[in-house]
Order: C-alpha cells, then sequence, then structure tokens
C-alpha cells in the first residue's frame, strides 16, 4: 500500500508491506528502485519503508525548530507580514520565495480538515521565522557591509533606525540571533557599538521579551556588553524582567549572581528580596575524602642509614645510604567545607529594603532565617506604609510620581 502526504512543507512517500502477505523478490526489487527515483525527483523528501506494526513514517520530515527565546514570548498579538516595516523595507530574493511559499499554504488550507490546519500553522509560524530572518540579513547586508571606522554611511544610518524602531517581540527576538552572528556572520552585538546601542534600546522598549533579554546579557555576556546591556535598562522593571533577575540571583557562576545583584540593587522591587535573601551566602559541601590539603612546619635532619660494600681489585669500600629524619608538625585539612559570603548582593539587599520601606535595613547580617521571618512579618506593613506615605506626598505637591515598587 501506498500512502502519500505533506509534512513540514516536504512531501513524503510511505510503503506499508503488510506482513501476513509474501512479497516476491522481484516486487521488493521494484519497490526500491522506485524508491530510488522519487528520491532523485522529489527535494530531499524523505521516504521510508514501514511495516504494518509502524504505521505512517518511520522517518518523518526534518523539521526546523523553534529558537527557545520564543518559547519566552507569551501573550503578545499576532505577527503578520503586512504590518511589518522591517518586510517592506528590507524585502529581498529570499524573503519574496518564502512569502510565496506562505500565500501558497494559506490558499491550500483554507477548506482543510482540522489535521490540516493545524499543520498549515506550524509550516506558516516556520516560513514567517523565515521571512524575518531573511529581511534581517538583509538589513545586515545593506546597513553594515563597510566597518563604523569608515564613518556612518546613509545606508547605516537607516538600518540602525530600522532596528532601533522594532517593537514586536517576534522581530525582537530573529534580531537578536541574527545580530549576535549565525554562522560565519559576524557577532555585530559585540563588536560594533552603535548597533548594541540600537538593539538595546528596542529591547528596553519591549517589556515581554525585550526587558528580560537585557537581563540576561547585563548578567551573562562579556563585561562590554554586560555594562551597557544594565545602563540600557529602565528604572522600572518589567515582571518578565524581574524574574530574569530572580533567576541570575540563583544561578551557578558567581559572576552573574553579582552582576544580578546589581542590577537588583539599581531597579529596587520588592519581589526580589526573598532571592536576594537566599542569595547574601552559599555552603558548598566538599564530596572530597581524605586529605584535601597540607602543610608541613619543622627542619630535617640527614644521617647515614646504611652501608653497601663495593669491592674492586684489591680494594674494597663503603656506599653510604643517606635518611631524613623529619621534626616539627603537620596541618592537615581533611572533608572542608566552604561557604561563600558575598558582599554584593548583601548590599543590594540592604539598598532594597531601604528603598522600598523608607526606613533603615534590619542589622542581620548573613542570617537568612531572621530576614526571611523579617520579610514574611514585617516587610508588608512597611512597603505599605510607605507607599501610602509617598503617594499622600506626591498628592499634597501636586506632582504625580510612582514610588519604588514594593510587591515587585
Amino acid at each position: 500500500m501506498v500512502r502519500s502526504g505533506v509534512a513540514a512543507g516536504a512531501p513524503y512517500i510511505d510503503f506499508v508491506m503488510p506482513r501476513t502477505r509474501a512479497i516476491a523478490p522481484v516486487t521488493v526489487a521494484l519497490l526500491l528502485a522506485l524508491l530510488l527515483v522519487v528520491n532523485g525527483v522529489v527535494n530531499g523528501a524523505p521516504i521510508s519503508v514501514a511495516s504494518a506494526a509502524t504505521p505512517g513514517p518511520a522517518d518523518p520530515p526534518r523539521r526546523m525548530s523553534l529558537p527557545s527565546d520564543l518559547q519566552t514570548v507569551v501573550g503578545v498579538p499576532e505577527w503578520r507580514i503586512e504590518a511589518s516595516e522591517l518586510c517592506r523595507r528590507y524585502r529581498c530574493a529570499a524573503s519574496d520565495a518564502n512569502i510565496d511559499r506562505l500565500q501558497r499554504l494559506r490558499d491550500g488550507t483554507e477548506s482543510g480538515s482540522k489535521a490540516a490546519v493545524l499543520s498549515a500553522q506550524r509550516q506558516r509560524k516556520r516560513l514567517e521565522l523565515q521571512i524575518r530572518r531573511d529581511c534581517l540579513r538583509e538589513l545586515v547586508d545593506r546597513g553594515f557591509s563597510i566597518s563604523s571606522e569608515n564613518g556612518m554611511t546613509p545606508e547605516r544610518k537607516a538600518a540602525l533606525e530600522m532596528i532601533g524602531a522594532l517593537t514586536h517581540p517576534m522581530e525582537l527576538v530573529d534580531a537578536v540571533a541574527v545580530l549576535s552572528g549565525e554562522g560565519y556572520r559576524k557577532d555585530l552585538v559585540a563588536s560594533e557599538s552603535d548597533v548594541r546601542g540600537a538593539l538595546f534600546r528596542a529591547l528596553a522598549a519591549d517589556p515581554v521579551y525585550g526587558q528580560r533579554k537585557l537581563v540576561e546579557f547585563g548578567t551573562t555576556a562579556d563585561d562590554e556588553v554586560a555594562s551597557v546591556a544594565r545602563e540600557s535598562l529602565p528604572a522600572t522593571l518589567s515582571p518578565a524582567a524581574l524574574e530574569a533577575v530572580g533567576d541570575a540571583l540563583r544561578a551557578s557562576r558567581e559572576r552573574t549572581i553579582n552582576r544580578a545583584a546589581m542590577i537588583a540593587g539599581l531597579h529596587p522591587a520588592g519581589s526580589l528580596i526573598p532571592s536576594l535573601i537566599g542569595a547574601q551566602f552559599a555552603e558548598a559541601d566538599s564530596s572530597q575524602k581524605g586529605d584535601e590539603a597540607w602543610i608541613a612546619i619543622g627542619k630535617s635532619t640527614s644521617y647515614i642509614a646504611g652501608l653497601v660494600p663495593v669491592v674492586g681489585n684489591a680494594s674494597g669500600a663503603f656506599q653510604p645510604i643517606p635518611g631524613v629524619v623529619y621534626e616539627g608538625s603537620v596541618l592537615r585539612i581533611i572533608e572542608s567545607a566552604v561557604t561563600i559570603y558575598r558582599t554584593e548582593v548583601q548590599r543590594a539587599l540592604v539598598a532594597t529594603v531601604e528603598r522600598t520601606t523608607g526606613q533603615p535595613a534590619p542589622p542581620f547580617g548573613f542570617d537568612r532565617d531572621r530576614w526571611m521571618a523579617w520579610y514574611r512579618n514585617d516587610y508588608p506593613q512597611l512597603a505599605q506604609a510607605f507607599a501610602r506615605e509617598h503617594a499622600e506626598k506626591a498628592i499634597a505637591e501636586g506632582v504625580k510620581t510612582t514610588p519604588p515598587r514594593a510587591d515587585g
């Protein structure tokens, strides 16, 4: 039995050979020959031979996986080519070919079954991803083929303005991927300060994906990129960005934790206090057994421990064997445990408490239990009282201001 279909934009042909029937060798040879012919006709379409026990393609067509960053973009408006200024200004041959495929896909699934519609939706998302990235690659080729050291060209200025004007989270996701370097392409975020600045301004204006990505840059990137990313963050972080800061405070690398503490200290929010309390110090138990290190303090005395007789022609002698006696003390370190006290995190914790309560931080030092008890029992009342006081003061002065958020 022969079955055919379309999966992820690529056709497949599946030959199912029932086990209950005997197939002559000639038939098998004809089927294999047909496989080779079809494989040469179809552009890389995967073809499989399956038994009746395993229906469907045994080797399904390869599908381009969506970037993991897209999983963080939730609740955003649907991206459409017609509304994209990026695709209008930077269309190219590659994007036009994918747009044609997308239009044919839409025309072919208007009256299809539910399964066909779901498959078409997945293919549509992948084609839209390719279209956006094709346009971004065209932007890079037009605007940044010449280094910024040679001056600001009109093409480069237009490309920078386009990057800074990106607003849709999907376009921001793809801009980060393309500008950070793909394959042989240059990493423009790390090497070109004007590209980095334009991209970070666009990211800072987006609360869903952009600010969260800036926090990631500010905690994990190289020093120069991380510093610019932290400076580009807005004064008040979005919930997604605060969540990213909390995740960074729970990271395993000390550099990431310290950088996250810097962000928390500059952008105080009450929701970060539990993460800051937990990151003040870390205890690492050693899994190594036996001596980990030793220090010997003393002196050594040499002596003759033995003699080896040496006999020659009409002569004899003795070869001495030296020995050493040690006198002193040895300090052994066995199964040690290391505790890391993070002063950067504690400073950020104190600053966050003071700026969200208007009161001095309690003198609990690195006592995690006392900090958590205070946060549960005392902090909510202090933060609410400070917010009311701040609001009343603003009303009295006739100025509309926003106090630091106590609830994150």
